[in-house]
């Protein structure tokens, strides 16, 4: 006989699928917990015809048997008072009071006397659930772990202590951190929910809490011998008082939770990430992004803060200001100056535990003991299956997007997606057509070859411009828009003619940077002097369709409300930089004003989200001041949060290296030419539908390929290497970031050099000049 895997001492007489063979005394205590057991396990839940298939039989019978007493009406005004209807979530916790708290008086509950009443005539596997049912616990709940389709690990308020029940449905619906407060009750070897509670919202944790310490405290006055189960099972009604009182007071209930949320800058993620792992009471979550802290003081309730790393936003997020608060003290003193807090979003409303009207009882007589006991679940699954199928649609949507991202360049051609210029084209009728006839114009009308840019009062001032958005105003408001959502289009449609009009004006000048040089810019510090930045040409655009910067990107427009394609992946990234004109003073001071327009497109037959910014740069500022650079008459106080994002500073910062890069020294780019022309065009929301082929839209425009000279490879593992908790490693060889070095007076080429990242020996004289590839 084998020794058991677990323990190594017992003799291994039960077959595990995750670690071999364990005797069934660790099978019993440890599976679905300390043993990860498949979902497939032969013990993993009870059989449905043993204890655990019994349970739901017996309990229905027993709530029966209850509303059926003379002494339900008296439990009934114990628990309601003076109200005489339930809201819903007061049914299945009504049910369990009436079952296992309330008592006649002889001091016996409902389930003793159906015991005495039916117990000779249950099966023995109803009458062995019965048995267990006879210690039911009643307590505030806090939910520390959910192993979907596996069960719950619950840690008890009031007891401290650790609860895992086995759990199915609800685990779908269910998310650690929230309070649950209700009726569980011990089988054989484990717990399961009895489905009479109700989910409790964190602004009334305090107030349940107390209400049972002080009703219990009560009761065991009056009842000194009496069990400490039974005293808090009675003092269910007062915690129901101080639950809907709590609940009264909330305005603007939803059927969601609401967090409170905190948003910092990490501009090193991999050291974030690694302090992060390293301290004792943060615990990761797969997927490697997102992190909870249950740090509390003594005797303050440990409930979670949730922690996201993505790209170089940490977001926390907590169900109450104050833990937020303290949550932002702990990461601060933890990360210290490797992040810098930006905003914090606002509230968006209260936690409620309400369930679906639909599926609970109105009002206590007579009302479907299953149907109140499940009702819960039945919610929840029900959300769940369209979560699913939803997420499903999802998934198959970023399969194809990824699979098409990875095929972007074949030999001298490419297969970009459209330009946004060419996807509003398509979209709204004569927006190219105006914007190539006005740069015509423009362009016969200059005195130079190349014209000047305008402003937008300037632009607005085109006879062709005024013309084209009176037009699109007119024919909205006659297909029936509303005219505040007509006019807002138009305003909208003058920012995006604003961009397009001076691409055209420039020949459109598009570079698309590779996605290995993208994550080396991304990762090249600015260190050079404002008088260096100098665009290639008056206008131009820049594209990315690499996975790092669409990454960067959605997580910018997770803050963005009202952006349509928030949440959904991205398929390009362009911004199109121009020189705008500034004030005679400013001008002859030597400043620069860089007007960039973000165009974040997801191949939908919606128009490209728009998000604009405008850097100051005057000659002597250090480009990594100039990330943070407004106009002279912007109010930085009163800026949209989005413009503050770390995500927002590492696109520009992103954008800012680029344009360095089309200007250095050694820049050789290759000129790609369209694939084959788009033979099918988009379809403007709300109008008719234009048939096509099935294909992918691609662009029809000719592009600058910036391609990456070093292709650093296995960078996971580098990261991995090159961090530990409290910050760098030292190693026997390291990598050398990429940079930018000024050429001395005496060289005849002065441009801008970009040293590439590069790898030094121990001497720290041996470089590294091989070529490195990036792997996924």
């Amino acid at each position: 006989m084998r020794t058991c895997r677990y323990c190594e001492e017992r003799k291994g007489k039960r077959p595990c699928p995750a670690l071999g063979a364990v005797c069934s005394r660790c099978c019993g205590a440890h599976r679905g917990r300390e043993i990860d057991c498949p979902e497939d396990c032969a013990y993993l839940r009870p059989a449905c015809g043993g204890t655990g298939g019994a349970l739901a039989r017996v309990q229905e019978e027993l709530v029966a048997f209850a509303q059926d007493e003379a002494i339900a009406e008296r439990a009934a005004e114990a628990f309601f008072g003076s109200e005489v209807e339930a809201e819903p979530w007061e049914t299945p916790l009504f049910l369990g009071y009436l079952a296992f708290g309330h008592v006649d008086g002889e001091g016996r509950r409902a389930v003793e006397r159906f015991l005495d009443a039916r117990g000779p005539e249950l099966p023995a596997d109803q009458l062995a659930a019965l048995g267990h049912l006879l210690g039911v616990r009643v307590s505030l709940f806090e939910i520390q772990e959910v192993r979907r389709d596996r069960g719950l690990l619950l840690l008890d308020l009031l007891g401290d202590e650790e609860v895992y029940v086995h759990e199915r449905a609800a685990t779908r619906g269910l998310a650690a951190g929230e309070l649950l407060f209700g009726w569980v009750v011990r089988l054989a070897d484990h717990y399961e929910l009895t489905g009479a509670g109700c989910p409790v919202p964190i602004e009334a944790v305090t107030a349940v809490r107390d209400a049972l310490s002080s009703e219990t405290a009560r009761l065991r006055a009056a009842l000194t011998d009496a069990r400490a189960d039974v005293l808090l099972g009675r003092a269910v009604p007062a915690a129901r008082r101080a639950l809907r009182e709590v609940l009264s007071e909330l305005p603007g209930l939803a059927d969601e939770p609401a967090p409170c949320q905190a948003v910092y800058e990490a501009p090193d993620p991999d050291l974030v990430r690694a302090r992060l792992e390293g301290h004792r009471e943060v615990r990761a979550c797969p997927g490697g992004t997102r992190y909870t802290w249950t740090g509390a003081g003594e005797g303050e309730l440990a409930i979670p803060v949730e922690l996201e790393l993505r790209t170089v936003r940490l977001s926390l997020t907590a169900f109450s200001r104050e833990r937020l608060e303290r949550g932002k003290r702990f990461v601060e003193r933890l990360l210290g100056g490797a992040i810098r807090h930006r905003f914090d979003l606002p509230r968006r409303g209260p936690t409620t535990p309400a369930a679906d009207t639909s599926a609970s009882v109105a009002t206590v007589p007579g009302s479907s003991p299953a149907a109140a006991l499940d009702a819960f679940s039945q919610e929840v699954a029900r959300r769940v299956a369209a979560q699913a199928a939803a997420s499903r649609s999802r998934r198959r949507d970023e399969r194809a997007r990824r699979r098409r991202r990875a095929s972007l360049r074949a030999g001298d051609r490419h297969r970009l997606p459209p330009l946004p210029h060419e996807a509003l084209d398509a979209i709204v009728p004569g927006f190219g057509a105006t914007a190539r006839k006005e740069a015509e114009r423009l362009r016969r009308t200059a005195a130079s070859e190349d014209p000047p840019n305008l402003s937008p009062e300037e632009l607005a001032d085109l006879a062709g411009v005024r013309e084209f958005l009176v037009e699109t105003g007119v024919r909205d408001l006659r297909r029936g828009k509303p005219r505040e959502a007509a006019y807002a289009d138009v305003d909208f449609l003058a920012h995006h003619l604003y961009y397009a009009l001076h691409h055209e004006l420039h020949r459109r000048k598009t570079f698309w940077v590779d996605g290995s040089l993208a994550w080396m810019l991304l990762r090249t510090d600015l260190d050079v002097p404002g008088a260096c930045l100098e665009l290639p040409f008056p206008c131009c655009a820049f594209a990315f369709a690499d996975e790092g910067t669409l990454a960067l990107a959605e997580s910018l427009l997770l803050s963005e409300p009202d952006c349509r394609c928030r949440g959904r992946p991205l398929e390009l990234v362009t911004v199109y930089v121009l020189r705008a004109p500034l004030s005679p003073a400013a001008a002859s001071a030597g400043a620069v004003s860089l007007h960039l327009c973000l165009l974040f497109d997801d191949g939908s037959d919606d128009w490209p989200y728009l998000l604009t910014r405008d850097l100051f740069v005057l000659p002597e500022s250090r480009l990594d001041a100039i990330l943070d650079s407004h106009l002279p008459d912007v109010r930085v106080g009163e800026l949209d949060p989005v413009f503050l994002a770390p995500e927002m500073k590492k696109l520009i910062h992103l954008v800012l290296n680029a344009v360095l890069y089309s200007t250095s020294a050694h820049l050789s780019p290759v000129l790609l030419a369209p694939e084959r022309p788009a033979t099918r065009r988009r379809k403007r929301s709300g109008g008719g539908a234009v048939s096509g082929p099935s294909e992918p839209l691609r662009s029809r425009e000719s592009v600058f390929f910036l391609p990456g000279r070093i292709d650093v490879g296995q960078v996971r593992q580098l990261q991995e290497l090159e961090r530990d908790e409290s910050g760098r490693r030292l190693m026997k060889r390291f990598q050398v970031r990429g940079h930018w070095r000024r050429s001395s007076p005496r060289y005849k080429e002065q441009r801008l050099l970009w040293v590439r990242p590069h790898w030094k020996g121990p001497d720290l004289a041996a470089v590294v000049e091989r070529e490195y590839r990036l792997r996924p």
